[in-house]
Parts: structure tokens; sequence; C-alpha cells
């Protein structure tokens, strides 16, 4: 018995094993200097170059702006396969760089680091290319101005520009030159308070669609400031949880504030559309800064939503509304 082990350990250790290889044609793949594009494609090749199947694993990038496949995924030797990616770029500029990861059963490799350069410009240059309003309390206007200029040398040729909500006003100003425009932008607040994510849409004369968009976002605030705006519970495996931790996963937190100095704010009577929600409120500064508790008094069975209403005595606002969802996962 110990002679037949010995004997076959030695022709185990003598014996050479069949094993996959994947080998690229290349592994940087570079546009070298492009512009006006919004993505980029391209294709790596790659083949077995071992004497055994070649299993090839869902490829990796190293950003949610780039996608990758390959095909085949099954490689017997000599065959060759390709990866085709795609990198949505956007309105980037300058110099990109990004990488995708690829796996497989290769023992000597078993992943390749692919990299994608590109060299971006854009024919337009817009700047900035997302306008922050931050908060924007009722009756005020912000004003900003955005800039565009095209590169090529060629005029401009902007039409007109389109807002997508009559609170965000856009207007061309003629620039210094053909290739230059300013635009001019007023945000009003106006309307019930509420996040603002809206879309100034630049047109070409005689073109049904826009050739670029400026992003504006911000919140509309009333006289009354509400963080969060609204309150999630996720709740799961609460049947297992130590107590002191699960009464924090049933608890939540809202402050209450006025934004104006000049008018004090005071919060009363909350309200929720749970019954079994029981909510406190408390004072951090008179007229100014209020908060509320949450607290669901055991882990829910279900997932629902509802509201927390707090009562002001403020004309303009005499109710804050507070969204909630309860989310129970089970497993």
């Amino acid at each position: 018995m110990k002679v037949f082990v010995a004997a076959a350990s030695v022709l185990v250790a003598g014996s050479v094993w069949a094993a996959p290889k994947i080998e690229f044609d290349n592994t940087v793949y570079d546009f070298g200097k492009t512009s006006n594009v919004s993505t980029i494609t391209g294709t790596f090749t790659f083949h077995n170059a071992g004497d055994a199947e070649l299993q090839v694993r869902k490829p990796a990038p190293s950003c949610g702006c780039t996608v990758a496949g390959v095909k085949p995924e099954v490689l017997k030797p000599g065959e060759k396969g390709e990866l085709v990616f795609t990198v949505n770029v956007g309105h980037s500029t300058g110099v990109i760089q990004k990488g995708i990861t690829v796996p497989s059963n290769d023992p000597a490799t078993p992943s390749v680091a692919l990299t994608i350069r590109a060299d971006i410009s854009q024919i337009y240059s817009v700047n900035p290319q997302t306008i922050v309003v931050g908060d924007i309390t009722q009756g005020v206007i912000t004003n900003f101005t955005v800039q565009i200029k095209r590169t090529d040398g060629q005029s401009l040729g902007l039409d007109h520009v389109v807002s997508t909500s009559p609170q965000v006003r856009a207007n061309i100003e003629a620039g210094a030159s053909p290739q230059e425009a300013n635009i001019k932008v007023a945000v009003e607040g106006e309307g019930a308070p509420r996040r603002i994510n809206e879309r100034i849409q630049l047109f070409a004369a005689g073109a049904g669609t826009p050739f670029h968009e400026v992003i504006v976002v911000g919140r509309l605030v009333g006289d009354v400031s509400v963080v969060p705006e609204r309150l999630v519970w996720g709740v799961g495996n609460y049947e297992r949880m130590p107590a002191s931790r699960l009464e924090a996963m049933l608890t939540r937190t809202v402050r209450i504030s006025a934004t104006k100095p000049d008018m004090p704010v005071e919060i009363t009577n909350p309200e929720t559309t749970l019954a079994d929600m029981k909510l406190e409120l408390s004072v951090v500064e008179s007229g100014r800064v209020y908060m509320v508790v949450a607290k669901l008094p055991e882990a829910p069975k279900q997932s629902t939503q509802g509201t927390i209403k707090l009562h002001t005595n403020l004309p303009s606002q005499p109710v804050v509304e507070v969204p909630f969802n309860i989310n129970v996962f089970k497993n």
C-alpha cells in the first residue's frame, strides 16, 4: 500500500495537466483625440492559447459609465473571442481613462486588466454644465450666467433655448464673438416647497432636438425647512436583533427650522396617518428650531407608507407634511 501511494505521487508530480490560457491581442484601447461624442465603443479581441476549455466570466467595469460583454463565454483551445464595450462620456472633456477586469478560469492569469483611454474635446464648451441653486426661499429670484462657446472656430449656431419649468427662465445674450454667447438664467422661488430638477435645452436653428442641456438642481423651501424631507425605515431580521439595536432601527428624527430670521415659527399638534406610530415634539430653539422623534412601538409585519403632519402658526404654510415609507424585509 505504501509503495502504491509513493508511485502515484510521483506519477502526479511528473504529469503535465491541460489548462486554458487567455491572451488578449492588446490590453489597452486608446481612441486618441476624439470630439463631439457622447459615447465611445470598441472591441478587445482575445483567444484561448491553452489546451483546455476557457471559461470567460462576466467583465467588471471600473465605473457605471462603462458597459462590457464577451462572446463567446466558452472557448475551446485555439478559438477567438471578443469583448465589446461602450463608455458613456456624456459631456466630459480632456483625457479619460476607464478600466475593465476580465475574470476567467485561466489558472495562471485568473483576471486580466484592460484599459480604455480617450482625449475628449467637445464642439461646445458649456460652463457651468450644472446650475446648483441650493436652497431658495419662496418669493426670491436667483440669477446665474451660463457661458457657451463653440471650439471649432465656426459660428455658434445657438438659435433658442427652452426651459422645462416656468420657474426657470433663460435668455440668450450675444457674446464677445460669433462663437460665444451667454445664457442668463433666473430661478424663481415660486410654488410649493419641493426639489428642483429642471433642464435648459439649447437648440440650433431648425433642429427638433437640443444639442446640449444644462441641468438646474436645488430645493425650494418655504418659511419652514424640514430635514429630512422623507422618513424611510428599513426593517429586517428583527426577530433575532438585540433590543437596543431594534429600538434604534424603529426610531427616526425630523428637524424643522424657520428659514427667515424675522419670522418666528411655532410647531404644534404633530399627527400621523399610522395609528401605532408615536410622535414626540421638542423645542430646540424657541421660534426657530424643533425636533420630532417618530417611533414605531414594535417591528412592523408588513411594509407601509403614510404622512406625518405638523401644524404651524404661518398663514403661508399652515401645515408641513413629511411622507414616510416603512419597508419590511423578510428572509
